[in-house]
């Protein structure tokens, strides 16, 4: 059985080998070495040594179906949504994800478990307005607890969107809304303090969790 591996660089190790499928072990554990600081999250150990990255190379390859195997790989238009990796539907957040990261300099693709979230939640956001870098950013703190939706993530990122905490009107009507029922929702600071830095003068987020675009 491989040692314990957080889901952070599990999902990085199973990245490559789908995207770089003829890359060795040494080759993989010299990539995660090279992680800038920058990208990962707070209270994630360092990276896995290569012994424990050729297991888990081995037990994807062996294990995860082709379906599984395909959510790691990296999303680009049109071919995700003629392969069936990502829905016709999801076109349009794609797009502006592939745009945003064009914008931002950012040379690696976003995968397609991170674009279809960008898409759930750009369709759910349902806001021309909102901010790209705002949705890109709740978008991987999803993507990187898809298999752990007891998180308490989950909770803060469905109020966020619903109430558009991105707008002064948003989070003066979540403020509103709690201070009238305060069992209905967790109190906004203690959401924005847990998992976000928020800045106090335009609400622009600063991930605790991940910087930066995937």
């Amino acid at each position: 059985m491989p040692a314990k591996t957080h889901q952070f660089w599990l999902s990085r190790i199973y990245e490559q080998c789908v995207n770089y499928p003829k890359r060795t072990a040494n080759e993989v554990a010299d990539v995660l070495m090279r992680v800038r600081n920058e990208e990962i999250p707070i209270g994630v150990p360092p990276p896995p040594f290569t012994r424990t990255v050729s297991d888990r190379m081995a037990l994807f390859k062996k294990e995860f179906s082709e379906e599984q195997k395909q959510q790691y790989g990296y999303a680009d238009w049109p071919d995700s949504c003629i392969s069936g990796a990502l829905p016709n539907e999801a076109s349009a957040a794609l797009l502006r994800l592939l745009r945003y990261y064009a914008e931002v300099g950012e040379t690696r693709k976003p995968t397609v478990t991170y674009a279809r979230w960008f898409w759930r939640l750009w369709t759910a956001a349902d806001d021309a307005a909102a901010p790209v870098k705002r949705i890109a950013d709740l978008a991987v703190l999803l993507a990187e607890r898809e298999d752990d939706p007891e998180n308490a993530m989950w909770a803060w990122v469905k109020w966020h969107v619903a109430f558009k905490l991105w707008t002064s009107d948003g989070r003066d009507a979540y403020r509103k809304a709690h201070a009238e029922h305060p069992d209905a929702l967790p109190p906004y600071d203690q959401g924005v303090s847990g998992f976000l830095k928020e800045n106090p003068e335009d609400g622009a987020l600063k991930t605790r969790e991940t910087r930066g675009a995937r």
